[in-house]
């Protein structure tokens, strides 16, 4: 079976499904068509519309430069006594519907499946690195625990 070679068009004999005659031909074909594909997705990104693309640059700046950190400090230092004042306001009003709907969260499976992940993660982060040995009897047994999520210090077991 004869066919026509899609890049440089000469004629060849294909025992397969093959669309180029040799490989530098299917080479040079991929590179245009990765070419062609870039340019139309190019063509997509150009026609959003300005302040998208103007948003999305603004963002990546703000995160560069670390503006938004200070733009938030100073927001809240602004908005500190109105927070106060709101939370005075209605955290007491709302306290105990607030209370009530955690009780029935912490019952349920998803909260249960969260608290154990929460608590493997910070078991992986904990080192264990002793502040000090062991000061007593060895008859005694300890149990080490955890100041800060990196040192331990030996305290006796409690009978339980």
């Amino acid at each position: 079976m004869k066919k026509e070679c899609e890049y440089c068009g000469k004629t060849f004999e294909a025992k397969t499904n093959r669309i180029y005659c040799d490989n530098l031909c299917q080479e040079e074909g991929w590179r245009i068509k990765k070419k062609i594909k870039n340019i139309q997705n190019y063509k997509k990104i150009k026609g959003r519309k300005k302040t998208e693309r103007y948003k999305t640059q603004r963002r990546k700046w703000a995160k560069k430069t670390g503006y938004m950190k200070k733009y938030m400090k100073q927001w809240r230092q602004k908005n500190h006594q109105h927070w106060i004042e709101w939370n005075r306001n209605n955290y007491h009003k709302n306290r105990q519907k607030e209370l009530e709907r955690m009780k029935k969260y912490r019952q349920t499976e998803s909260y249960k499946l969260s608290a154990r992940k929460k608590k493997a993660r910070r078991k992986r982060q904990l080192a264990f690195i002793p502040l000090w040995l062991n000061p007593f009897p060895k008859e005694i047994p300890i149990q080490y625990h955890h100041i800060t999520n990196m040192f331990v210090i030996p305290l006796p077991k409690k009978n339980t």
